[in-house]
């Protein structure tokens, strides 16, 4: 899955889309703004446990689309 060229997103109204996690240690579900790479991707954790076993799940934003 390609990454959102947050750029893009910059110029719309929308902005960045939110992405949904679940988290597999307390199963805590959330959403967090698109990363803007893959280093800002791997530091994310659940804001209630934090712990950084976390799923990405694809998900329908009302913000734009990856890539504007």
């Amino acid at each position: 899955m390609s990454e959102p060229d947050i750029r893009a997103c910059a110029v719309c109204k929308l902005g960045p889309p939110d992405w949904e996690y679940t988290c597999g240690d307390c199963g805590n579900g959330f959403t967090m703004p698109a990363a803007k790479g893959p280093s800002e991707e791997k530091r994310r954790t659940c804001p209630v446990c934090g712990s950084p076993n976390i799923a990405y799940h694809i998900s329908k934003s009302e913000a734009c689309a990856p890539g504007g």
